[in-house]
C-alpha cells in the first residue's frame, strides 16, 4: 500500500510534465519581432579610384541611365521566370 501511494503521484507528475512540454514550446512561437530604420539626411560622398568626390546627382542619373538600358532589359527578359509572365508573353515586341 505504501508503495502504490509513491508510485502513483509519481506517474501523475510525470505525466504532468510530459502535458506542460509542449504548452512551453508553443510560447516560444508567440514572440514578437520588431526592426528599426536609421535615416540619414546627408548625402553620400562616393570617391573615385584617384580618390576625387564624384558628383552624387551624376552618379544616380547614371546608374538610372543603366537599369532603363536595353542591355539591363534582354538580360532580364531572358531569365525564364520573367520570360513566363503573361504580359511578356502578350508583347509583339518584348522591349515595348
Amino acid at each position: 500500500m505504501l508503495r502504490k501511494r509513491i508510485i502513483l503521484p509519481i506517474i501523475f507528475l510525470g505525466l504532468l510534465a510530459l502535458m506542460l512540454v509542449p504548452l512551453h514550446l508553443f510560447h516560444f512561437g508567440a514572440e514578437e519581432a520588431t526592426a528599426s530604420i536609421q535615416i540619414h539626411s546627408e548625402r553620400p560622398r562616393f570617391l573615385a579610384e584617384n580618390h576625387q568626390q564624384i558628383n552624387y546627382d551624376a552618379f544616380v542619373n547614371t546608374h538610372i541611365a543603366l537599369l532603363r538600358s536595353t542591355m539591363v532589359l534582354d538580360r532580364v527578359l531572358e531569365m525564364p521566370d520573367v520570360a513566363r509572365l503573361p504580359i511578356v508573353i502578350k508583347q509583339r515586341d518584348r522591349r515595348a
